[in-house]
């Protein structure tokens, strides 16, 4: 996502979050975040809820996939942050599209955040 389509859809700032059972990776198009960590409530808090800051207008980009997504979907709820939850062949046929034919997890979050 440019600094142009950030601004017309009013947000400042963009973290795409590939999802796994086990592990988050993130992308931020702020370049504050981009961190690999645990997917359970304390690692979430810890490593992206509380290094969120409020006065920036952000959005949360992540895949639906199975339930992994929901712990952190509803930790964002809770703390007034946006987040999207797509679908993750659509995200793919995106990527594909801009030119991304590898699949990797990191690839992944940086196609939804950036």
């Amino acid at each position: 996502m440019t600094t142009g389509s950030l601004s017309r859809s009013g947000y400042q700032r963009v973290i795409g979050v590939d999802v796994a059972k086990d592990k988050l990776d993130l992308y931020d198009s702020a370049g504050v975040l981009k961190a690999k960590f645990d997917n359970d409530e304390k690692s979430i808090l810890k490593n992206s809820i509380q290094r969120i800051d409020g006065d920036t207008k952000t959005l949360v980009v992540c895949e639906s996939t199975a339930t992994y997504h929901w712990t952190m979907m509803d930790l964002l709820h809770d703390h007034d942050i946006d987040v999207v939850v797509a679908n993750p062949r659509q995200i793919r046929h995106f990527a594909e599209g801009q030119g991304e034919r590898e699949k990797t997890d990191t690839i992944d979050a940086r196609v939804r955040g950036g």
